[in-house]
């Protein structure tokens, strides 16, 4: 189930490649999909999670990442732009971490520029790190 509609009803209209991750958001809640730019407002969520990658430079004892099988890699910064032209302008919060260390990913100080670009003024960006890539000159390319 996703948001109260069996899996099985989305069969068809999402089309996954192996490997491929995605994510399903209140947009099609309800079954009133946004159309292109022309999104509805009541719809779209405050807060969007984007997990710009699932490596990490740590092995932490008591981590999922210790046990699962999925193939490492960052988020597709041309993927991220279009997510952030199509998503960001109606957001009230960013939140930029998953179960990856987001300073892990080159293009991180890109993504928060292309974040700031698109978000509304008034917008936060949250991010969740271990702090050990976390030098004065991320800070400052970020």
């Amino acid at each position: 189930m996703i948001n109260g509609r069996n899996i099985k009803d989305l069969e068809g209209k999402i089309k996954i490649k192996d490997n491929d991750v995605i994510a399903i958001f209140p947009p099609i809640a309800g079954g009133r999909p946004f159309k292109g730019s022309n999104m509805l407002d009541d719809d779209f969520p405050e807060a969007l999670q984007v997990e710009v990658t699932n490596r990490c430079n740590f092995n932490c004892q008591m981590c999922i990442r210790r046990v699962w099988e999925a193939r490492l890699q960052d988020l597709n910064l041309d993927l991220y732009e279009k997510i952030a032209k199509s998503s960001f302008p109606l957001l009230k919060k960013l939140i930029l971490y998953g179960l990856g260390e987001p300073l892990v990913n080159p293009n991180f100080p890109e993504m928060l520029r292309i974040a700031r670009k698109h978000l509304p003024k008034d917008s936060t960006i949250t991010i969740s790190t271990n702090g050990s890539l976390l030098t004065p000159e991320v800070a400052k390319k970020s």
